[in-house]
């Protein structure tokens, strides 16, 4: 099969990228769960992946470099605060 276009292209790259790291976000939003931690970390960590996917897919398809960097980030520290939460006391 002949390589994408270029914004199908990235599209499908960002997919990739997204399925390799939602079940990690998964997997603590989980833990969370079974731990019964409900708190600011769970929240907001949840509300920065969330919105740092959606930054980063935007800013991925629209082949700005270094901002999207930034908010892949944003993304992962969310999702690192959801996991860390069950291990902070309260």
């Amino acid at each position: 099969m002949p390589p994408l276009k270029p914004i199908p292209g990235r599209i499908n790259r960002n997919f990739r990228n997204y399925m390799e790291t939602f079940p990690f976000f998964a997997a603590a939003i989980l833990t969370a769960q079974v731990a019964g931690v409900h708190n600011e970390l769970t929240h907001w960590g949840s509300i920065a992946y969330v919105g740092g996917r959606i930054a980063y897919t935007a800013l991925y398809i629209s082949a700005i470099p270094l901002i999207r960097s930034l908010f892949w980030n944003v993304a992962a520290f969310g999702m690192l605060a959801v996991l860390a939460a069950p291990f902070v006391p309260h």
